[in-house]
């Protein structure tokens, strides 16, 4: 994971303020990833009160560990449309992550997100509950990193890894039909 990448559950909640204005715009309450070229291409912000608003990732100035900057608080006006929001996937999580041969090695808890460019680094996965005997020693706290590199696909209903992340994870692997 590269020094500009930050898990995204540490991008939720993070506070919003304009450059310009000095305003706070809210918190972000939703990361939207694209899945064709694996980036958050928005967040929805707002406050605990009203619907969110959708700022493009491109929009940021900074998200930093503590705030997120926006150059000014216009960037609220111009909302994604409706039928762009639709193209985009608002939750990852609990997602099965499968190998091209079909095995099933786990689940999607969450991923890191590059900062500077929205690209997902790695996905963080919960390993398949049957095959956490085999790899128990490594496994401390039952959850792997997956860098973006090992994958061959982001789909709306799984995560398609390529076969060497169940040898990764000390499982035999499933032999190709």
């Amino acid at each position: 994971m590269s020094n500009a990448a930050l898990r995204a559950h540490d991008l939720l909640g993070m506070p919003v303020y304009s450059i310009a204005e000095g305003k706070h715009l809210g918190a972000i309450r939703t990361l939207y990833v694209q899945r064709a070229d694996r980036t958050v291409a928005a967040a929805a912000v707002g406050g605990s009160i009203g619907p969110p608003r959708h700022i493009r990732f491109a929009d940021f100035n900074r998200l930093g560990d503590d705030i997120a900057l926006v150059q000014s608080a216009a960037v609220l006006d111009r909302d994604l449309p409706d039928d762009e929001m639709r193209g985009l996937d608002s939750a990852l999580a609990d997602r099965p992550v499968l190998t091209e041969s079909g095995q099933k090695v786990g689940e999607v808890i969450g991923f890191s997100v590059n900062c500077v460019n929205g690209r997902i680094e790695a996905y963080r996965m919960r390993p398949e509950a049957g095959f956490l005997g085999h790899v128990a020693s490594a496994l401390k706290n039952e959850v792997i990193q997956v860098s973006d590199q090992s994958v061959v696909s982001l789909g709306a209903d799984a995560v398609i890894v390529r076969n060497d992340v169940a040898a990764k994870l000390g499982l035999e692997p499933k032999p190709a039909a």
